[in-house]
């Protein structure tokens, strides 16, 4: 249920603004610590509006991907969101070097603000376990942690049951166990989420979100900048959020 909530939390954080990392305890106001790894939740955005096509019909147009996702627009339709997961049919584009990714999707978003000269766009997204290596200060009370160095490799254990997250030997040697149930069930979570679309009429009436992730996005993208940089906050501040939990 912790993972749950903070999945929540990372999706609906304003979306302006960067989640921060934990705040460590300082007394002083003025501390700094040495370079320390942990396990965490790392993400990758990848613009790939490049290979976008778009095919129209008397009835609409499709914008698809070279691997065979596509939305479709009906005609009169003013914005239309969608997102899809990266499976064997509709394999990953840029991401397929991801060691064990916990999501894989695509989103495709034919944006249209009439404040905003918006384009369509189309963005691959990964989110995965990760050995962070992070260095923290507080300075007159104010904390910041910056990641150094990231790594998504793992091993099987002798015991099939779980991950094992080994740090590289030129960061500090840790190692750390995922469970395959755990990372299993957050998967599943995830697909749910990262599934479906949203639809918004030629008269800017309301379509009905898909998922949570999904009404995330729009609201997002609701607000200038209203391209994908606002994606890419999202998606960032729930890979904070995850690793908070």
């Amino acid at each position: 249920m912790a993972m749950v909530a903070a999945i929540s939390t990372g999706l609906f954080y304003e979306s302006a603004s960067k989640l921060s990392p934990l705040t460590p305890s300082c007394p002083t106001g003025n501390c700094t610590w040495d370079n320390y790894t942990t396990l965490g939740i790392c993400a990758e955005t990848a613009d790939i509006s490049n290979l976008l096509t778009s095919t129209e019909t008397s009835v609409g147009y499709n914008r698809s991907l070279p691997n065979g996702i596509y939305v479709f627009a009906p005609a009169g339709s003013s914005t239309s969101t969608f997102v899809a997961n990266a499976n064997s049919t509709n394999p990953s584009i840029v991401f397929g070097n991801i060691s064990l990714p916990i999501a894989d999707f695509f989103v495709i978003n034919d944006a249209y603000h009439p404040k905003a000269n918006a384009t369509s766009y189309a963005l691959e997204v990964a989110i995965f376990f990760c050995i962070q290596s992070l260095h923290t200060e507080t300075r007159s009370g104010q904390s910041s942690t910056n990641l150094t160095h990231w790594d998504d490799r793992f091993q099987r254990t002798s015991d099939p049951d779980y991950f094992n997250y080994t740090s590289t030997p030129s960061e500090q040697d840790e190692t750390f166990l995922v469970t395959q149930a755990g990372a299993g069930y957050i998967q599943g979570f995830l697909a749910t989420e990262f599934q479906g679309s949203y639809r918004k009429g030629a008269d800017g009436g309301g379509g009905a979100y898909d998922s949570n992730a999904i009404r995330a996005f729009v609201n997002a993208t609701s607000t200038p900048p209203y391209d994908q940089l606002a994606i890419e906050q999202v998606v960032g501040n729930l890979a904070t959020s995850m690793s908070n939990a």
